[in-house]
């Protein structure tokens, strides 16, 4: 936190009035098997049905109903293609802490207990109760480096101490319920009821807001065109301008030199 002081005070301070359980990992509690900090998900969920949203109720859920039926069907034939015992992501996250374990020395305490030790650092590893003392396990699910070494001590594999969750079988029970497909409006039963009818429109003035509100410390997306691009003008051959704005002759080749070296007013004085 000193370190944060001296790059910037404001963070420091923002920090310090807040609970280090919102953004602080290693106070995380470990029932969620989660360590993100930001709000990702949400976010790329309400890009999706941005397009959407401006529609009236019964269209909007409509196409949210498609988009969930079309997307879940897809994600149960891509999780057929998989063929390891864990998601692909989380076998990837897997290997990089198998290649980081071996920078730890695992010392035996019993048949489930180890201290893990590099140089001055050192961590208490339960294997039965799946805990390190760095909470990396405990929050993710995941075994962490200094795990995987107590686990390649005993011969097993770091697969074995994975979580359910991040199994291919879960994933694939979790898309097992389908959406079904319903008729359209026109076949819906009566319900004998006056129809909904819209609530009165009060357009506010200015344009209809599409993107959310950003926070002001949010950044924002540049979306610059044409930078590092030098303009020509296509009347004078100059640069810097273009030919609208271009404050030479007509057409521009009067100010050019000829093929001979000369200007055109010059080569024409020599012929008289």
């Amino acid at each position: 936190m000193n370190e944060m002081k001296d790059i910037n005070e404001d963070a420091y301070f923002w920090l310090k009035g807040h609970t280090t359980t919102i953004w602080a990992r290693h106070v995380f509690r470990v029932d969620g098997l989660g360590d993100t900090v930001l709000n990702n998900m949400c976010e790329s969920f309400n890009s999706r049905i941005i397009k959407f949203r401006g529609k009236p109720i019964i269209s909007m859920l409509e196409d949210i109903r498609l988009y969930l039926m079309n997307r879940s069907q897809q994600n149960r034939l891509s999780i057929l293609k998989v063929e390891s015992e864990l998601c692909p992501k989380v076998c990837k996250r897997l290997h990089r802490e198998k290649m980081n374990s071996s920078k730890w020395l695992a010392c035996w305490s019993s048949d489930t207990k180890f201290e893990v030790k590099n140089g001055l650092q050192s961590f208490i590893v339960d294997l039965e109760k799946r805990t390190c003392t760095c909470r990396k396990w405990d929050i993710t699910g995941i075994p962490c480096c200094h795990a995987i070494s107590c686990i390649f001590f005993n011969r097993e594999a770091a697969e074995k101490y994975t979580n359910d969750c991040y199994k291919v079988s879960t994933y694939k029970a979790c898309y097992e319920p389908i959406i079904d497909p319903i008729n359209g409006q026109n076949m819906w039963t009566p319900t004998g009821l006056p129809p909904v009818q819209p609530p009165i429109k009060r357009r506010p003035p200015g344009r209809p807001k599409k993107k959310k509100a950003r926070e002001p410390n949010e950044p924002r997306r540049s979306h610059s065109k044409g930078l590092g691009i030098a303009k020509r003008c296509k009347s004078c051959g100059k640069i810097g301008h273009n030919k609208r704005s271009c404050k030479g002759e007509v057409g521009g080749n009067s100010s050019l030199p000829t093929a001979g070296g000369g200007s055109p007013n010059s080569r024409s004085s020599s012929l008289e």
